[in-house]
């Protein structure tokens, strides 16, 4: 009897993974749920992480030579660590390999597939896509063989289940999949959503919140520059910072938090007005959903997956980026009209419950596997 599901993961996947498990267990109570973390594949061994250390000065020699690429950006993009997952998979479970009825991991960076056996996959991202923004650090693609061990994990798929229209894109235009294979089922936030009611919501506070570890990134610095613009006219506007490598900042107005938990992430939405995060590069962006959870107007930029979810001009503003002039505008927008807040908040949150939650999300999932012919003969196409 088929009764288990393999569930491959990389770490936390930013509190993704616990909320899959989750789901998983909820949806095929049926099934036992056996977690496999690729990290620890890895950390199993020294002589793997000696090994990936050699593969990695082997197919980035030069890029680090150069100081263009840091080892840690490789870790996990190179062919040593790639093989070796799909490798102890293969051998740590050929003696349940009757048991398993399918096999599901979350991001596009190691291959769960097993001969016989449905893999699906839940991404956000694939690295040509992040070609497709300007400000990507083309130095950090990976080799073209690691591309190549890439496409064949979509091309060993059963189904593909994206979390945006972007990845879908890519999926079909830079590594030729079928589109029919591939579903764009949304996804979740990650802080525990309850009910909101925006007329408890104060949108006159003039309270801006922004939440992104990767301080330059994110864009900190150029929210910062505009919120010391629009402080000469809105001089009773606050800013909120939640960043580790956001530099010391002590000046009115700005609190700054380092790591915080999920819980105080909470009650900084519920607590605020406004939510900005100008990035220059963001494969998806769960704190935007988590935004959207909690009534909150959004200041975002028109990259990736971002423009799927914040529709401009009707949940919130999106501006070019690494654009200040911009940033002011819309913020000075949103201070100004406390009811604009509350539109764009009220259509925010209906979008959140309409497509970004997880009980839809898997309700799509679940659906796509339960109809998915069990009979279907798997081919895995080797690399």
């Amino acid at each position: 009897m088929r009764d288990k599901i393999l569930f491959v993961k990389i770490s936390s996947f930013s509190h993704i993974n616990s909320k899959v498990y989750q789901k998983l267990r909820s949806n095929f109570p049926e099934h036992e749920i056996i977690t496999v973390d690729a990290i620890e594949i890895l950390r199993s061994k020294k002589i793997y992480i000696l090994l990936n250390y050699f593969f990695i000065v082997k197919e980035y020699f030069f890029r680090l030579i150069t100081f263009r690429i840091r080892i840690k950006d490789c870790v996990i993009p190179n062919t040593f660590f790639f093989r070796l997952v799909r490798k102890k998979i293969l051998q740590n479970y050929k003696h349940i390999h009757n048991s398993i009825a399918f096999t599901f991991q979350t991001q596009s960076l190691v291959d769960a597939s097993i001969p016989g056996i449905k893999n699906y996959i839940f991404t956000d991202n694939t690295y040509l896509e992040n070609l497709n923004n300007e400000f990507y650090d083309r130095n950090k693609t990976p080799t073209s063989r690691w591309l190549a061990f890439e496409k064949s994990l979509y091309t060993n798929a059963a189904k593909i289940f994206v979390m945006s229209s972007n990845v879908r894109n890519s999926l079909v235009i830079q590594y030729q999949i079928d589109q029919n294979k591939i579903k764009v089922v949304y996804t979740g936030g990650n802080i525990n959503s309850k009910s909101h009611d925006s007329e408890l919501k104060d949108y006159t506070s003039k309270s801006i919140l922004f939440i992104g570890g990767n301080w330059s990134r994110k864009g900190g610095h150029l929210l910062l520059q505009a919120f010391r613009k629009i402080k000469e006219i809105h001089k009773d506007a606050t800013l909120t910072i939640v960043s580790w490598r956001a530099p010391k900042i002590s000046e009115p107005g700005v609190t700054v938090y380092g790591k915080v938990g999920l819980d105080d992430i909470g009650n900084l939405f519920k607590t605020t007005s406004i939510f900005c995060m100008p990035s220059y590069i963001e494969p998806f962006g769960i704190v935007f959903i988590e935004a959207m959870m909690n009534k909150l107007p959004i200041i975002a930029t028109k990259i990736n997956a971002i423009p799927d979810f914040v529709i401009d001009n009707e949940n919130g503003f999106l501006v070019q980026p690494g654009n200040v002039e911009q940033l002011e505008i819309a913020l000075l927008k949103l201070l100004d009209s406390p009811e604009l807040c509350k539109k764009f908040g009220e259509k925010g949150f209906k979008l959140y419950k309409e497509k970004y939650n997880w009980d839809n999300v898997f309700q799509k999932i679940k659906k796509i596997i339960k109809e998915d012919p069990v009979d279907k003969v798997i081919t895995l196409e080797k690399v």
